[in-house]
């Protein structure tokens, strides 16, 4: 099985399993998505101050997203988001390692009632992993975390049974602490040569423009 999918199925099984939490008569309509954006470089903060720099450069992203909402209750949703950027490289001291950061995030949605144009606020859990490639024997280090983020749908066109297509655009920060005396942190750690008394946090904002249908 490809790696991305061995992080992307728990989170699709635990979309399913949520969509079937509720019945019918609720009339939830549902919502898929495909995105592509731009992940933001950033620094791993605060500094250690071991005097070594680490951070991760810009890339290019792409993933998939699929949630819904009441029609009973439309500014209240839920969302599962699968997000990959291949080529997410990371600078440790004056060493450039080839890296893919992938992101599997599970939130909550609250958005404006306005089918034409709907802002909306994310907030959820996710898992962060990252492959280093020859820096580490080309592991793939993961990490527990949580995101917010902010967006606005647009309502491009609507089909007479109900299905609608439009834009959306928003921009999600994933953060990630180091702080707990745990095997994710002290791989992580590794991967980045940090302290063991580092308390530091990975930051990373994603911005994405997608293409969004309900049904």
């Amino acid at each position: 099985m490809p790696r991305c999918f061995k992080t992307f199925l728990p989170a699709t099984v635990v979309v399913l399993m949520l969509f079937g939490l509720f019945p019918a008569q609720a009339a939830a309509q549902a919502e898929a998505t495909a995105i592509i954006g731009y992940l933001l470089g950033s620094d791993i903060s605060p500094d250690p101050g071991d005097g070594i720099s680490r951070n991760f450069e810009s890339g290019l992203a792409w993933g998939v997203r699929g949630g819904y909402s009441f029609k009973d209750n439309p500014i209240l949703g839920l969302e599962g988001s699968f997000t990959q950027a291949p080529l997410a490289d990371i600078n440790v001291g004056s060493d450039t390692f080839a890296n893919r950061v992938t992101y599997a995030d599970f939130n909550m949605v609250i958005q404006g009632s306005n089918p034409d144009r709907r802002p909306y606020v994310t907030i959820g859990l996710g898992l962060l992993s990252f492959r280093m490639g020859a820096s580490d024997g080309g592991q793939t280090h993961r990490k527990l975390g949580t995101n917010i983020g902010v967006g606005i749908k647009l309502l491009m066109w609507e089909h007479t049974g109900g299905g609608k297509w439009g834009l959306r655009f928003d921009a999600r920060n994933h953060m990630h602490r180091m702080d707990a005396d745990d095997s994710m942190r002290s791989n992580f750690k590794n991967a980045l040569q940090l302290p063991s008394n580092s308390t530091s946090s990975i930051n990373n904002i994603v911005a994405t423009l997608g293409l969004y249908f309900t049904f």
